[in-house]
């Protein structure tokens, strides 16, 4: 890399940046908007029948309603019982969603299958034909028919919003890495991995299949490079590295002004990738069903596995900052970052 090349500045986040008093209230504006009926017979548009069209807000809207309902009930609720209530919020928000952005009606079964498991972490949700299944096979290409078993473990694995706090409970690293990204006004960008990263210069094509049809490894440290499209404008080549950071990194959730860091999600030993917000489904649906047929192992996690009870916690508490943020980021097809005024 040559000494005298200069710097783009800025984190290559494109979207909606909402200024607002509380984020998570703010996200549950929006959607409880697009739940509002008048609103939706506003902007809902089809190609089916008035009659067909009305009847889809009011699936919708009935949806919404209850999402925000369900979530609002699981305030102050210990992990004995919340979980449950928040994960029929995101099932709720994912049903509607399905209809307002797909005009699919979902079946009324879930779509995943519990399997508990005496330890917490292992225990699984299983494919199925149902809700889930009609979401991530819009989302997701290459799922129809795959078979596909996550634990718990799996989808905490996964989330980069916990991977600080998974490291710090279990001193391991999930499969979230944070990559510093440094792009330059010649179209070069260089992709900086943690040292701590082993076998990194090895097997980083494996680790990383979205990089390794458009990077190459330096000859030192663990370091991707390539070169892009550098004509026009400053904004255009700055479009376009926001562009390639999109298509092959994962972004923060919060806006980064300057701070140009993203993440690389290491690629699972069998399952396929998920859509990042599935993944909060299903730990939401695992904890949720733990609630329902096997409340007793939540209740003594405190004494048995207290590492595995604040992490649950703590998942609990991004689900319901985040999962909203993410639907909404879905159903408008734009990155949306909220942030405290």
């Amino acid at each position: 890399m040559s000494p005298s090349r200069l710097h783009l500045i800025g984190s290559f986040q494109e979207g909606k940046v909402v200024r607002c008093e509380d984020p998570t209230e703010q996200a549950w504006l929006f959607l409880r908007l697009n739940g509002s009926p008048q609103f939706l017979a506003e902007r809902f548009r089809t190609d089916c029948s008035e009659t067909e069209r009305l009847r889809l807000i009011r699936y919708a809207t009935a949806r919404v309603r209850q999402a925000h309902e369900f979530r609002m009930s699981s305030i102050d609720l210990s992990l004995l019982t919340r979980p449950l209530l928040l994960y029929y919020s995101a099932l709720n928000l994912m049903r509607a969603l399905l209809v307002l952005k797909w005009e699919v009606e979902s079946p009324r079964a879930h779509g995943l299958k519990f399997i508990g498991a005496a330890n917490l972490m292992e225990a699984r949700a299983e494919l199925q034909n149902g809700t889930f299944r009609e979401y991530i096979t819009r989302c997701a290409p290459g799922i129809d028919d795959s078979p596909l078993s996550i634990s718990l473990e799996d989808a905490l694995n996964r989330i980069p919003e916990l991977a600080s706090d998974y490291a710090y409970a279990f001193d391991r690293h999930t499969d979230v890495y944070r990559v510093t990204v440094e792009a330059f006004h010649d179209g070069y960008i260089l992709l900086n991995f943690p040292n701590s990263l082993e076998n990194f210069r090895e097997e980083w094509s494996d680790m990383f299949p979205k990089l390794s049809g458009s990077m190459t490894l330096l000859e030192e440290g663990n370091r991707l490079e390539t070169v892009i499209d550098a004509s026009g404008s400053a904004n255009d080549l700055y479009a376009r590295v926001a562009q390639f950071c999109r298509a092959h990194l994962v972004s923060d959730l919060q806006w980064q002004g300057a701070n140009p860091h993203w993440y690389a999600i290491r690629k699972p030993d069998s399952a396929p990738d998920l859509p990042r917000e599935a993944y909060y489904h299903v730990a939401l649906f695992i904890l949720g069903s733990s609630v329902r047929y096997e409340p007793e192992s939540l209740l003594e996690l405190p004494a048995k596995e207290a590492r595995q009870e604040w992490l649950a916690e703590r998942i609990l508490r991004l689900a319901d900052r985040y999962f909203p943020q993410l639907m909404l980021e879905r159903l408008h097809d734009l990155p949306i970052f909220l942030v405290p005024s």
